[in-house]
């Protein structure tokens, strides 16, 4: 048997070596792009997924809700941390609408209110930073209201409006803070929540609207490619080792 010199091999043994090198290298990539992946999602916000009633009006029902879980019933159960309720008011327009968190006064659920006491609920905007700061005012556990008794009726900023009302609620020893999107009608007699959310860390701000990340399907699934491009690569390289 004729044996050809090892110095023969060697360009073959060179693009192996050289295959296997960008094999290696494309599932390393593949691999770091898969596991970047799942950082994209911020893990300390939680999107509130809504079930059962989400709207209350003045004269048919209130709004029973609970931010943790996203249920909402117009009478009072269990879990329920927020109470949007409206009820006939003798003076200005006639009607009377607010916001109440469901703990018995002792603050361990807030609402935003603008001023001390019972009082009008702040607008949060978009992006606005919810906050221990930003909930201060209401620290004894009252009404936010958007319709306001002989106090001129319907508060301005609650007319026709969808905005963010600053919340938060205490779940064991951590006070969580969050955010209940509304939408109302002229005298804010009706109410409407259309989204909520709250970060899950205790102690954390949240920003008004601020929900947790979703990868676009076009970018997760060409990270997925990516990834499947290195590991066709590398299972190429294996064959040639094999053959050699």
């Amino acid at each position: 048997m004729t044996m050809l010199p090892a110095a023969s091999f060697d360009p073959y043994l060179s693009a192996s070596r050289s295959v296997r090198a960008k094999s290696i290298g494309a599932v390393a990539l593949g691999a770091t792009a898969l596991i970047a992946l799942p950082s994209e999602v911020d893990a300390q916000v939680t999107n509130v997924t809504l079930s059962g009633a989400n709207s209350m009006s003045f004269g048919v029902s209130s709004l029973f809700f609970s931010l943790e879980t996203g249920v909402g019933y117009a009478s009072s159960f269990a879990g329920a941390q927020f109470w949007l309720v409206a009820s006939t008011d003798p003076y200005a327009d006639g009607v009377w609408s607010g916001v109440k968190p469901l703990d018995g006064g002792f603050g361990l659920s807030k609402v935003g209110t603008t001023e001390t006491g019972q009082a009008p609920a702040t607008k949060f905007s978009f992006n606005q930073t919810i906050d221990s700061g930003s909930l201060a005012a209401n620290s004894n556990g009252s009404y936010a209201e958007l319709n306001r008794y002989f106090f001129g009726g319907v508060v301005p900023a609650w007319s026709n409006a969808t905005g963010y009302i600053g919340v938060s609620f205490k779940k064991n020893t951590g006070t969580h803070y969050g955010w209940i999107k509304v939408q109302t009608n002229s005298n804010a007699s009706t109410i409407t929540v259309l989204a909520a959310a709250y970060n899950a860390t205790p102690g954390a701000s949240i920003a008004a609207g601020e929900v947790a990340a979703i990868p676009e399907p076009a970018n997760a699934a060409a990270l997925l490619a990516l990834g499947a491009a290195g590991l066709a690569a590398y299972r190429r390289n294996r064959k040639i080792e094999r053959a050699v």
